[in-house]
């Protein structure tokens, strides 16, 4: 084995995971600009048909004056807060049923063909060649196999700052052959 490591993923390393991988899809930003989205365009579509049906313009643009302050911290603040906490909550209640949707307890190892990636529950192997992407999130690496599968490798698995650039360094090279 040219690399082996031991090491936890817990909660806080999983909705990291998640997070950057939201952040970092096309797919899932389009539904986050849309959530973001959605609420300021019902309330226009409100304050639009209060004033086709209502004669008192100056309440009306008072509320359209709240109702905008309400959708820039919407855009800006809720949307994705709520989303974060929601995620949360998921994994609460994942907990509460038994389950979590990654593996706790990880030995990830190397060689010259091969990533492997041994768990409790599962037995992963994959081919160098079909890294699809090798990304660094604020805390991990996340090695995608594809659009749905990423192993995450904390950085507290490596050593030093050394050997996880070395890693890095290993893993591209592979991908690329």
């Amino acid at each position: 084995m040219l690399y082996s490591f031991n090491y936890n993923v817990d909660d806080n390393d999983y909705l990291e995971f998640v997070k950057y991988h939201h952040s970092n899809s096309r797919d899932s930003r389009k539904r986050i600009l849309f959530s973001q989205l959605s609420v300021p365009a019902v309330l226009a579509i409100w304050i639009a048909f209060q004033l086709l049906t209502h004669r008192d313009p100056i309440a009306i643009i008072a509320m359209g004056i709240v109702f905008v302050v309400f959708s820039v911290i919407w855009i800006f603040l809720l949307s994705k807060r709520l989303l974060w906490m929601s995620m949360k909550s998921g994994i609460k209640n994942m907990k509460k049923d038994g389950g979590v949707p990654y593996d706790r307890d990880i030995r990830l190892e190397l060689d010259e063909e091969h990533i492997y990636q041994y768990t409790e529950e599962v037995d992963a192997k994959a081919k160098y060649s079909n890294i699809e992407k090798i990304a660094q999130g604020s805390d991990a690496i996340y090695v995608y196999t594809n659009a749905l599968h990423a192993f995450i490798i904390p950085f507290r698995a490596f050593k030093s700052e050394t050997q996880r650039n070395e890693f890095l360094e290993f893993l591209r090279r592979k991908q690329t052959i």
